[in-house]
This record gives C-alpha cells, sequence and structure tokens, in this order.
C-alpha cells in the first residue's frame, strides 16, 4: 500500500523541542526522509536523533539570502520540497502594550510575520512547480486569541499573518481550500 507521503520531501521548521520536532519524529516513523530548517545550535543533534535520512539545515528564517540558501541545500540532500509544516513563532516576556518594548515587538514580527512569508514564498514555490504537495502553517491560539498583559500576540492577530495564511490557501487553491 502506497503511502501518501512516499516520495514527498517534508521542510520542517521550528525549534528542536515543539511541534515541530513532533512533526519531523512522524515523517520519520513512515519512513520519509525530512529536512529541518533552523538556526538553533541543536537542531543538528535533533535532526541525528531522529536517524538517516534527515537533514539539519541552518536557517536563519527572518533572512531571504538564508531561506533562499536552504532550499537548494535540501534539494541536494533530499530531492525537491513537496510538504511543508511551517511552526515558527516566539514569543517574548509578557507586557502591556504601553511597557512593551520596541525590539522585542519587531523580533516577533520579522519572526512571526515576515519568517512565514519568507519559507512559505520559497517552499511553495516548489510546490507550485511540481503541480503536487502541501503547506500548513501553525501557530498557538494564544497568538491568536491573546492573554492579558500580552501585547506580543495582538501582533499577530491584527497582523498580515492572520490574513496571509488565509490569502495564501486560497491562492494556491483557487480559492477551493479550507482553512
Amino acid at each position: 500500500m502506497m503511502k501518501s507521503t512516499d516520495g514527498q520531501t517534508p521542510v520542517v521548521t521550528a525549534r528542536t523541542r515543539d511541534i515541530g520536532f513532533a512533526a519531523a519524529r512522524a515523517f520519520k516513523d513512515r519512513g520519509v526522509h525530512v529536512a529541518r530548517w533552523d538556526m538553533d545550535p541543536f537542531n543538528a543533534s535533533t535532526a541525528e536523533s531522529l536517524g538517516d535520512g534527515t537533514v539539519s539545515i541552518s536557517c536563519e528564517i527572518t533572512g531571504a539570502a538564508s531561506v533562499e540558501a536552504a532550499y537548494p541545500a535540501t534539494r541536494e540532500a533530499l530531492g525537491q520540497p513537496s510538504i511543508l509544516v511551517n511552526r515558527i513563532g516566539i514569543a517574548r516576556p509578557n507586557a502591556t502594550v504601553a511597557d512593551y518594548d520596541v525590539g522585542d515587538w519587531k523580533h516577533i514580527i520579522d519572526t512571526n510575520l515576515i519568517g512565514t512569508f519568507l519559507v512559505d514564498r520559497v517552499v511553495v514555490s516548489s510546490v507550485i512547480e511540481q503541480n503536487n504537495g502541501r503547506a500548513l502553517n501553525v501557530a498557538s491560539v494564544a497568538g491568536k486569541e491573546g492573554n492579558p498583559k500580552a501585547a506580543k500576540k495582538t501582533a499577530w492577530t491584527v497582523s498580515s499573518e492572520n490574513s496571509f495564511t488565509a490569502a495564501a490557501t486560497f491562492d494556491l487553491s483557487g480559492g477551493r481550500a479550507t482553512y
């Protein structure tokens, strides 16, 4: 029986100890080779712990050049990416809007919004070229609904990422997809 992931090359972005790791493990359990994109120094050891066929690609997702370099490195190591599990997301200290550090706010936007766009842009181009594949952006519900004294969560709610994921889904599906 053919698995739905046979012949597919997933890219998983995420920290080494969260949903991204669980997604990479699930692919590996099905015998699928996985590329892990992350700048976390533990990325290589995490990929190694998943066994043969998992590669660690150092990738600073807030930089277009880094993301664009991760794509050919993945293609060379495992083949053309056709699945994306994009679990990019960071948090910073809880604070009221009035007390929130502007640098922390910008870092959240650069990572959670710009990083999501950059990774989607590169991997989805591959999916379109193949006319086959899947892209999944994963976020915390806290990022959507917020917490008291968590101005950082509001960034997602009012950001383009919230609309970007929906728009990207409609763009790829011709308006025939749910999200």
